[in-house]
């Protein structure tokens, strides 16, 4: 059982690594004549003016905390770099190119948990995702790998969407997927909703 929810957290993290097609996003902005040139685009003063005064705030980005009962906290969609450098080694680490953004997403995986960060446009690391791998480990509230669908429901409610075994929670930053061998609960992963 506890090989199976190695290798079924580890089947959830990879999906990060799987890349989709590119697709090309270019826009036809009409500008072109009937010989195939490009027209100049004259910019009046007011719409240069309102470009440069265009000065809102980023986008905040929605975060989710996890805290482990070993008092391991996660900010899932938060920054890595401080979260990594304060868990010591990490028992195995993985990476491999980002399909996102530039740079490499990595798995760390520790004693009953992985994390795996992304890189964001801005090129810093970000908490894509939590894996609960083992029973070393619980989620606050007490929901662990052998626990039950109960359990989750306990601890996450019971509005979610369910499809071959696997439970999905929508939360405010995050995503939760449980994966259930029956009643008992055989993978724990809450993912970022950030991109």
């Amino acid at each position: 059982m506890k090989k199976l929810s190695i290798l079924l957290a580890l089947a959830l993290t990879f999906s990060l690594a799987s890349c989709g097609e590119v697709t090309d996003r270019s826009v036809d902005t009409g500008n072109e004549d009937t010989d195939g040139a490009i027209e100049s685009v004259n910019t009046t003063a007011d719409e240069t003016a309102a470009k440069e005064a265009d000065t809102t705030a980023p986008e905040a980005i929605e975060t989710y905390t996890a805290v482990l009962d070993n008092g391991t906290t996660v900010i899932v969609g938060g920054e890595a770099d401080m979260f990594i450098t304060t868990q010591g080694e990490p028992l195995n680490y993985m990476e491999a190119p980002s399909c996102i953004h530039e740079g490499f997403d990595k798995v760390y995986t520790f004693d009953g948990y992985s994390v795996t960060t992304s890189p964001a446009a801005d090129k810093t690391q970000y908490i894509a995702e939590l894996s609960l791998l083992s029973d070393a480990v619980a989620l606050e509230g007490g929901l662990m790998i052998g626990g039950s669908a109960s359990d989750a429901e306990a601890v996450f409610g019971t509005e979610y969407e369910e499809q071959f075994g696997v439970r999905k929670y929508t939360l405010e930053g995050a995503t939760v997927s449980i994966v259930l061998d029956g009643d008992t609960v055989s993978g724990i992963t809450i993912s970022s909703t950030r991109s």
